[in-house]
């Protein structure tokens, strides 16, 4: 099942949210300046003296650990902005 959230209910989930989990309730402004924050993964490989992937024994290119792998991406996120999710559906209140 594929759902959707628009910004507005993105706030008013983070106002249920934080009043059922910590107890607080806040007004969070449709209005205010969020930002949705994405890393992404972006490997980076040892190279040889000539600028080669090196690789292991099974041919495949050798991850350079003392590097970051992620690059992180933070984006403006406003009130017509829609976050997208596929979740499994287990079961619906109210069926029999």
């Amino acid at each position: 099942m594929k759902i959707e959230l628009m910004g507005y209910q993105v706030m008013e989930a983070i106002a249920l949210y934080t009043k059922e989990k910590i107890g607080v309730s806040v007004a969070v402004d449709t209005e205010c300046f969020c930002t949705v924050e994405v890393s992404l993964h972006t490997p980076k490989y040892q190279k040889d003296s000539e600028g080669q992937f090196l690789r292991d024994e099974h041919g495949n290119s050798i991850p350079d650990r003392k590097r970051k792998q992620f690059k992180d991406y933070k984006l403006p996120f406003d009130e017509l902005d829609t976050i997208s999710f596929y979740a499994k559906t287990l079961n619906q209140e109210g069926a029999a």
